[in-house]
């Protein structure tokens, strides 16, 4: 399984062992950090689930 690919199924499945095994996913994961969920569900639709800590 490719980084790309660890990453998504990390995200799918809110595994955060598995998301802090991808390299760079703690600086380049800005998801929530760089905007709010209430924002992006407003304008998208889409609602992000918050992770649950590990």
């Amino acid at each position: 399984m490719n980084n790309s690919e660890m990453f998504i199924q990390a995200l799918e499945s809110g595994d955060m062992k598995l998301l802090r095994k991808v390299p760079k996913t703690d600086l380049h994961n800005h998801s929530t950090s760089g905007c709010s969920r209430e924002y992006v569900k407003k304008n998208t639709g889409i609602d992000i689930p918050l992770l649950k800590k590990n």
